[in-house]
């Protein structure tokens, strides 16, 4: 709060303090208020199938958007850009994810002759299991560690266009320039930056955005049925 006043000509990131409202007496302080705004529209498709031969599939996708003012801390400096206009962060959050699929599997290997005595206790009661899932990348979060604004609030760069690289070019081209770096310039002096808080056609590829495993489970009949699961295979 106490956010000092832009004046074109004058401001220098060394009067910030003198151009507060409630200088000499204020000079920044927090306000926490519960005022941000949020919503998740998902849409939900699965389908679930068991199989006559001891196996079942489930398959399930997830569509949504996730949106917000306000997620997380942009700069040293905190809090939202404008607090006179918290509409100008909004959108995706920074972990909005726009695809999610997720595949699991069940079979229980049957055990044939090896259900009973001794044999049934360690060769029969086996299952295999798994699942496979991945998720489209998270936005990415473009700021300036400039305070061009001269506001003491967090600046981002201007966005001259659309930041996306055609994916027609070599794979080596793609990793060494994952966006067009030409499509975001500084901010002008007095204003915080014309870029989105989270740009939702930058998606950065993160850890766990593919996972599977593979185990396989038995269970030894007694008093109580115990489950012993041994991950056999898994990628990350």
């Amino acid at each position: 709060m106490n956010v000092p006043a832009y004046i074109p000509g004058q401001s220098t990131t060394g009067n910030t303090d003198q151009r507060r409202p409630l200088y000499p007496y204020f000079s920044r302080f927090s306000l926490i208020e519960s005022v941000l705004n949020s919503n998740y529209q998902p849409l939900l498709v699965s389908v679930d199938k068991r199989f006559s031969s001891n196996f079942s599939l489930q398959v399930a996708y997830t569509f949504s958007k996730a949106l917000t003012d306000q997620d997380t801390v942009l700069t040293n400096t905190g809090g939202e850009t404008d607090p006179f206009n918290r509409h100008l962060d909004y959108g995706p959050t920074n972990f909005d994810v726009t695809h999610a699929l997720v595949t699991s599997w069940v079979w229980n290997v049957p055990s044939g002759k090896f259900q009973k005595g001794i044999a049934g206790v360690f060769l029969g009661n086996w299952q295999l299991n798994g699942y496979w899932s991945i998720y489209s990348g998270m936005p990415v979060q473009i700021t300036s560690s400039v305070d061009r604004a001269l506001r003491a609030r967090p600046n981002r760069p201007d966005r001259l266009r659309n930041a996306q690289l055609s994916t027609s070019g070599p794979r080596s081209e793609q990793v060494s320039r994952y966006f067009d770096t030409g499509a975001y310039a500084v901010n002008q002096p007095g204003t915080f930056g014309s870029a989105p808080r989270t740009d939702s056609q930058l998606r950065a590829w993160v850890d766990n955005s593919e996972h599977w495993r593979i185990q396989i489970v038995s269970w030894f009949p007694g008093v109580r049925q115990v489950a012993v699961s041994q991950r056999i295979l898994q990628s990350v």
